[in-house]
């Protein structure tokens, strides 16, 4: 093999190194920029979740005026993904159908209501009877998370069962209606 070939060969496997430096110097600013990109979308999705223009409102599991900082954004993103947040206007129903009452007059010992956490609104709730739309018992307010146990009826049932309509007001942070969910509830008095 000649002198020159000889360069020839050297010189071609060159070549394609002194291109790879320029690649390399080509995709570095496409790598800057994605993870620009990446860095707004996560404060912007961060944002969002925080601020009023979030689709659920300020109203989530994170208790309180929540700061975040960089030292516990990730805590706080974690809650967020758990939290499986209920549409506004919709209820997660968390009861039993069942009352019993020992009689018109006493505290039911199985009755029990929950306004889940995973809620956006307070509700508080109306029981009517289904025969003739008597009302008996009207709840407190119910915020999420909280729930009601030891109920007495506002009304003195005789001993029987009766079939009532239990209806759930969503309200809003003023106490409007928001909108309302029925559900069927037996109780039974047995003295």
């Amino acid at each position: 093999m000649s002198r020159q070939k000889a360069n020839e060969q050297i010189n071609n496997r060159m070549v394609p190194n002194q291109n790879k430096g320029k690649d390399q110097k080509k995709k570095t600013p496409i790598i800057i920029a994605i993870a620009i990109i990446a860095v707004i979308l996560v404060v912007a999705i961060l944002f969002f979740l925080f601020s009023d223009a979030a689709p659920f409102g300020n109203n989530r599991r994170i208790q309180g005026n929540t700061v975040v900082t960089p030292e516990n954004v990730e805590q706080i993103a974690a809650q967020l993904m758990e939290a499986e947040a209920i549409q506004p206007g919709s209820y997660e129903v968390s009861m039993n159908m069942d009352w019993t009452f020992a009689n018109g007059a006493s505290v039911s010992n199985d009755a029990y209501v929950e306004n889940a956490i995973a809620n956006t609104s307070t509700v508080y709730f109306v029981i009517r009877l289904r025969d003739d739309n008597t009302q008996i018992y009207e709840s407190p307010y119910l915020e999420p998370g909280s729930y009601i146990n030891d109920i007495k009826l506002d009304t003195e049932l005789a001993a029987g069962t009766y079939d009532t309509i239990m209806t759930y007001h969503l309200v809003d942070d003023n106490y409007d209606n928001i909108s309302r969910v029925s559900v069927g509830l037996k109780i039974t008095i047995l003295n």
